[in-house]
């Protein structure tokens, strides 16, 4: 069985408190991970599902990115109202993953502050496919590495 292998490289959060942003930084939660696939040998032992990696395929750098409400373009990608994220007044409930103007996934150091690098910032993917859902569960929680099983991200 395949599986995807998530191993958080560096991370980029604002300063907020709980209604307002002190320091936007990149304009949201920025997340690079390096993710390789692997092929897996699965064993159950009672209720325990035990993955054992013996074939690792060739890793990629992929740039998750969660924008700060003011920062999101509404007029150029609308966003749903489950998406706009009532309850949080300072994040949409969206992930994106960002791709820079040459079409690299490697760009995390292409924005860095959200005022000066606006217009290098291309979002490649929306992750809200039902696929997205076991990746989005880790990034909200910030994990430094975890797996899910192999799926299409980019679509």
């Amino acid at each position: 069985m395949k599986r995807y292998t998530f191993i958080k490289k560096r991370e980029s959060i604002p300063i907020t408190t709980p209604i307002r942003v002190l320091e936007p930084k990149a304009g949201g939660i920025k997340l690079e991970y390096e993710i390789y696939a692997t092929d897996n040998i699965h064993i159950r032992i009672g209720n325990r599902d035990i993955y054992i990696p013996y074939w690792k395929y060739n890793s990629e750098l992929l740039v998750f990115f969660k924008l700060i409400k003011e920062y999101w373009d509404n007029n150029l990608v609308q966003l749903s109202k489950t998406h706009w994220n009532k309850k949080d007044p300072i994040y949409t409930k969206l992930w994106v993953i960002l791709q820079s103007r040459n079409g690299n996934f490697n760009c995390y150091e292409d924005v860095v502050d959200i005022n000066k690098d606006y217009k290098s910032l291309r979002i490649r993917t929306l992750c809200t496919m039902l696929e997205h859902h076991q990746i989005i569960k880790h990034l909200e929680k910030g994990n430094s590495k975890f797996s899910v099983p192999y799926v299409q991200i980019i679509f």
